[in-house]
């Protein structure tokens, strides 16, 4: 299994999910060979705090981010340790500082067999944030052509990372910082279909699925408020030669956010992910599928229904999908999500009591 988390892709340029249609055409022609769902959002709005979620399949905090605090990051459950149980391999590949926010920290915790960061390999060009995400899948491609199965890859891209300084011409001319965003995301997106084209040559393709994500989404191209849930809308795309046929090019409009990782791969497996109390499995039609997010001020929660967002310090709804909505669904929802957020922040202080 390999997971691609891509930094700061959001849904506003994705175009199968109504988005902006130039600037990821290599996604786009991805889905036409994976499993789109349509309706997945990022738990938060830093790295940290997602790939907390994928691993742990736990939420984000509003103020704060887990994996900062020694004590409390270590007594969470990971897929890494429960996939190893089943006799995977794990390995970490990121092309900058993995000691950025405690993450180095916290992946051995979880219990990646390896860690690759901007040390393991020689960098021809980098940004501020690493090298580019190019020369990350060509040292995995390089690494992996013998790689021990079962494996569970991780690969944290990070040229699309802000000031979004990668100095290639993309097609979108101008130094406003929209355009710089779609360019680096570009730039990514062009160096990921090419990734995968390369990993269809690899002797595990057949027998791999692939995970491809967002680690968060992002204000740009829109300029959108922190509230905003659309802001949190993210891709996720499920690939692989392991995806059964007649998955390839559907989608599914079920929602979901980072936390429902765990629970989805482990179901796939079956394995038990009792461990992930948070987690539910995307494709297993019992669990009720939703969505719930956070940002320093609020929280956000949608499934099929309605979608709310809620500001704790003004103690107000900023934003409603359907206006028409009776207030008694409307009412139901913010408080699933005002228990949400308190259970959530109960869990936060009692890991390190």
């Amino acid at each position: 299994m390999l997971l691609v988390l891509l930094e700061s892709w959001t849904a506003d340029v994705i175009a199968p999910l109504g988005g902006e249609g130039l600037v990821t055409p290599g996604f786009t022609r991805l889905c036409e060979e994976g499993l789109l769902l349509t309706n997945f959002y990022s738990t938060g709005f830093r790295t940290e705090q997602g790939l907390c979620a994928v691993i742990s399949g736990f939420h984000s905090q509003p103020k704060t981010t887990i994996i900062r605090q020694y004590g409390k990051f270590d007594r969470l459950p990971s897929l890494v340790s429960a996939l190893d149980s089943a006799g995977y391999t794990s390995t970490y590949w990121y092309a900058g500082d993995a000691v950025f926010a405690n993450t180095r920290s916290y992946l051995e915790s979880m219990g990646f067999d390896t860690i690759h960061d901007e040390r393991s390999f020689p960098i021809t060009r980098r940004t501020e944030w690493g090298a580019y995400d190019e020369e990350l899948f060509a040292y995995h491609a390089r690494s992996t052509r013998h790689a021990k199965e079962p494996f569970f890859h991780t690969l944290m891209t990070s040229t699309s990372h802000e000031p979004f300084d990668v100095p290639l011409d993309e097609g979108f001319p101008g130094n406003e910082y929209a355009q710089r965003y779609r360019n680096s995301v570009h730039y990514t997106d062009r160096a990921l279909a090419s990734f995968i084209d390369s990993c269809k040559t690899q002797s595990w393709w057949n027998r791999t699925l692939m995970l491809i994500m967002a680690d968060h989404g992002h204000f740009l191209p829109k300029h959108r408020s922190s509230h905003e849930a659309e802001r949190h809308r993210i891709p996720f795309l499920i690939t692989g030669g392991a995806l059964r046929d007649e998955l390839k090019g559907q989608r599914t409009d079920d929602f979901g956010s980072h936390v429902d990782v765990p629970a989805t791969v482990l179901g796939q497996l079956d394995l038990p992910a009792a461990r992930f109390p948070w987690s539910r499995d995307l494709f297993n039609p019992r669990d009720a599928h939703f969505a719930y997010w956070t940002f320093d001020d609020g929280f956000g929660i949608a499934d099929a229904q309605q979608m709310l967002v809620f500001d704790n310090l003004g103690q107000r709804r900023l934003q409603l999908r359907d206006s028409a909505a009776s207030e008694s669904l409307n009412q139901q929802l913010e408080t699933r999500g005002k228990a949400l957020e308190q259970v959530l922040l109960d869990r936060y202080i009692s890991l390190s009591q």
